[in-house]
């Protein structure tokens, strides 16, 4: 093309189970790749992408859970997108300063960064799927799904704005680990929440208008058909503690068009101290002293 470069090799055997054998390097300049798809959306574009291919699978879109013997399948993906940049009519700020290197090596896909500045908030996300080809497939097999996010500075005020639903606060300090366990078959056809356990591990938060510190914060929920449970939640509001279990019956009737039958909702919550100054203060004023 006119700038960067592509290579491939591409073999498709049987168009109804087809067996796809690919090679493909590629080099694009995003302001080319921009302009060659007419992307109306997105303006300013700047930024280079790398790609680096090589997949044989056979996909059966009849029985996806089918699959070719493991001495035969190939999976291998590096992607590296370098100071990509952009503006967009959905966006009221510019997105700019993007970074992203992540591979596929056999089963395991990793996210070793992606780093993004959206007007002055920051993001950076770190991670990894244990069997990425399993979700392709659609099997019953436990996918064990990691992500680390991290930010200095969220300004939701500013992301939101000019929305009906603006969010006036700024949060710095962020940091959360997430764990998902979860089938591929479970996340995709579940009529209701995806069946699985999902944990969140080591939240920290410093909020700007409700000027508390949320630290040490776990969470651990197990998601059924029909049940849900909260094992543990547990953190700490500045110097306020809690420990928060339950469950949820018949959480699933909540996502019909029109609901009918009983839920039922048992908790305990668990705290050594409450100070209400650190739960119900916002914007210098305490609503319950």
């Amino acid at each position: 093309p006119e700038v960067g470069d592509i290579s491939a090799n591409l073999s498709v055997k049987n168009f109804l189970d087809p067996e796809i054998n690919l090679q493909m390097t590629s080099n694009f300049q995003l302001p080319f790749l921009a302009d060659f798809f007419n992307l109306r959306d997105l303006a300013d574009m700047q930024g280079e992408i790398e790609l680096e291919m090589n997949f044989h699978d056979i996909i059966d879109f009849t029985n996806p859970q089918h699959a070719i013997s493991k001495l035969n399948e190939s999976y291998y993906t590096k992607l590296d997108v370098r100071d990509l940049s952009f503006t967009t009519s959905k966006m009221p700020v510019p997105i700019k300063d993007v970074d992203i290197h992540a591979e596929l090596n056999g089963h395991e896909a990793t996210i070793n960064y992606c780093n993004l500045v959206v007007g002055s908030s920051d993001v950076s996300i770190s991670g990894s799927i244990d069997d990425l080809p399993a979700i392709i497939h659609h099997t019953d097999k436990l996918v064990d799904t990691r992500l680390k996010i991290e930010s200095k500075l969220l300004d939701f005020h500013e992301l939101t704005k000019g929305d009906s639903a603006a969010f006036d606060e700024q949060i710095t300090d962020f940091k959360m680990d997430l764990d998902f366990k979860s089938s591929a078959r479970a996340i995709t056809e579940s009529p209701s929440l995806p069946v699985g356990e999902f944990f969140i591990e080591n939240l920290h938060a410093q909020l700007k208008h409700y000027p508390h510190e949320f630290h040490d914060f776990h969470a651990d929920i197990i998601i059924e058909e029909d049940n849900m449970k909260l094992i543990d939640f547990k953190g700490m509001v500045d110097e306020t503690d809690f420990l928060f279990t339950g469950g949820i019956e018949h959480y699933s009737m909540w996502f019909t068009e029109h609901p009918v039958g009983d839920t039922k909702i048992d908790f305990d919550l668990n705290s050594k101290l409450i100070r209400l100054e650190d739960v119900f203060s916002y914007k210098g004023a305490n609503y319950v002293p």
